[in-house]
């Protein structure tokens, strides 16, 4: 009787566990590595009255950063134009009347669940937005409205620096309050 030929298997070790070296997270964004530009306003289906006003940031740098919480926005100028005679050489005619002096507007932070974590890529755009009542003198029935700021500065959190946006779109808020949502989420 012949017997079958033995087969001799090697031994199987496990593969070895290999870890992938942590990533350490992005870095936050910084005014430098962005631009700022408006979006169009519009109102929010639910609520009459009420416009909101999108503020787009995109990342110019040539790295992934991280944008958490909201923005810190103050406003300056004033958008309205000086009128002007037929004729008259003022300087100022046809100008903003002021481009620079401080606005006082009354910000509240949005309620969210929970901050998003948003990590821009080279070229990547995200946004916040700016949620008013209003809309001009016939809009704010009972309260006084404020005329709309020239500009506004921009800033991320942990940079003193500002990202400037002049001029801006125009906001007419009722009694000068603006709801502010965090990065990355929709008014």
């Amino acid at each position: 009787m012949k017997t079958a030929p033995r087969r001799e298997t090697a031994p199987t070790n496990p593969p070895a566990r290999t870890t992938a070296p942590a990533q350490a997270p992005a870095p936050a964004c910084a005014a430098d590595d962005l631009t700022t530009s408006a979006g169009r306003s519009g109102p929010p289906s639910s609520q009459p009255g009420w416009f909101a006003t999108p503020i787009l940031l995109r990342n110019t740098s040539a790295t992934t950063c991280r944008l958490r919480g909201w923005p810190g926005i103050t406003f300056f100028g004033d958008a309205t134009i000086q009128g002007c005679a037929a004729g008259d050489p003022s300087p100022a005619c046809g100008k903003p009347q002021s481009t620079s002096r401080p606005r006082s507007f009354s910000i509240t932070r949005s309620s969210v669940d929970a901050l998003p974590d948003v990590l821009l890529a080279p070229g990547d755009a995200t946004s916040f937005t700016l949620v008013w009542e209003g809309g001009g003198m016939h809009s704010c029935v009972g309260t006084p409205f404020e005329w709309s700021p020239y500009g506004a500065d921009i800033r991320v959190p942990g940079d003193s620096r500002a990202l400037t946006l002049a001029p801006l779109p125009n906001l007419y808020p009722c009694e000068g309050k603006i709801e502010i949502t965090p990065f990355g989420v929709a008014g």
